[in-house]
């Protein structure tokens, strides 16, 4: 609800009480619910109430930001990308095309040992934007000016009571490689089905306690890497403006080849594994990777992302993933017929939303296969045998 606040709430034994103030009526009401999720940002006035402290670098540097319409066409027409770094004397910093078209975002850097928030007017922004187009005349509308500070630290609770932090409450991440916003909505997928289940009376209330156990340390490994990545920008940058024109393009060169982390996440996307929490694991070991943060090998072994196959239904092709949703699924081999029957059972005893499915080799679904594998990889993918099952959360996690 827009123009709405929580100004205060309580967390009791069974429920949590909250006071809603409507900013447009002055109106406040009191609401009831069984949970608190503080998706209220890295100042997050809930986790600031709830006295949880933070772990990791802070203040690492301060920002303006400005958002502004302007026509950068004759500068950047021939040239499209989705982020325009600047350095130059006097201007460092990044712009952002948030339309492709006029509507931009971009970063000011300033020292609050002298300066404050207050000493960026627009006439100043305005200024520094045309400083760093190189173009004196280039019109710029200033939409909105705020300003942010940049750290990389992570909560060290992220439940108390009926109260959990999700997001850039739970961890701030420096922006370099947009990594904050991918582990927030981690952590509220991982959350979401955890609090159904309690909710809905098959799951105790324990499983809520693997949140933590799962999400911090995925949040501190992607805090670091987001560090890293800022410190390897702000070389290049210092490479750009350093020793004479023909050494600059070298320098340059060479530190964005030594970068080329940034921007190549596949292992920190889709690699990501939980170290202990709500599944059983199996036993075996990882697969080994030279690169944890660019390099991914599918695998459907405990804690890690169930991996995408192509497969078969009713004559159309659909991915893996497309089976993962707000059920538990089962995918069994050919000759997994008993795990099918066994998970549908316990399923409907225990009231457990799942979906169970056996996957066959093309043209076997008439033998009760639901699913068909056409490429015949999705066995060694997930690590199993024609007889052997696995159980994927709702949350996409073997």
């Amino acid at each position: 609800r827009f123009s709405h606040e929580l100004e205060d709430f309580a967390l009791l034994d069974d429920a949590v009480t909250g006071t809603i103030l409507n900013h447009d009526t002055g109106q406040r009401t009191t609401v009831q619910a069984d949970y608190l999720i503080a998706a209220d940002g890295s100042a997050s006035p809930v986790r600031t109430a709830l006295d949880i402290s933070q772990s990791g670098p802070r203040d690492i540097g301060h920002y303006i930001n400005v958002y502004f319409r302007a026509d950068f066409g004759p500068w950047i027409a021939h040239r499209p990308a989705l982020l325009y770094w600047v350095a130059a004397p006097g201007v460092r910093g990044v712009f952002q095309p948030l339309d492709g078209q006029q509507r931009w975002l971009c970063q000011i850097r300033f020292d609050p040992q002298s300066e404050s928030p207050e000493d960026y007017p627009a006439e100043r922004c305005i200024e520094w934007i045309r400083q760093a187009v190189g173009n004196d005349d280039v019109g710029v509308e200033v939409l909105s000016i705020g300003n942010w500070s940049m750290h990389a630290s992570v909560a060290d609770r992220w439940r108390q009571g009926r109260a959990f932090l999700v997001g850039d409450a739970a961890h701030q991440l420096p922006p370099t490689g947009g990594l904050g916003l991918n582990t927030g909505l981690q952590d509220t997928h991982n959350l979401a089905w955890k609090i159904a289940a309690v909710s809905h009376g098959w799951a105790g209330e324990k499983l809520l306690d693997s949140y933590q156990a799962e999400r911090s340390s995925v949040a501190r490994f992607n805090a670091d890497r987001s560090l890293l990545n800022s410190k390897l920008v702000g070389r290049i940058t210092a490479a750009a403006l350093s020793g004479k024109a023909e050494d600059n393009a070298e320098a340059a060169a060479k530190r964005v080849r030594e970068s080329r982390h940034y921007g190549n996440f596949t292992g920190v996307d889709l690699g990501l594994v939980y170290q202990a929490g709500a599944f059983v694991p199996d036993g075996s070991d990882p697969p080994h990777v030279e690169d944890p943060v660019s390099e991914y090998i599918p695998t459907g072994r405990p804690g890690h992302r169930a991996p995408h196959v192509a497969l078969r239904r009713a004559g159309q092709e659909i991915s893996t993933l497309d089976l993962f949703d707000r059920e538990f699924t089962l995918l069994a081999g050919a000759e997994g017929q008993a795990w099918v029957d066994a998970a549908r059972q316990i399923a409907q005893h225990r009231k457990i939303p799942l979906s169970a499915y056996r996957v066959g080799p093309v043209g076997q679904a008439g033998l009760g296969s639901n699913l068909e594998d056409p490429q015949a990889v999705w066995l060694s993918v997930y690590g199993i045998e024609s007889d052997g099952a696995v159980l994927i959360r709702p949350d996409g996690h073997v």
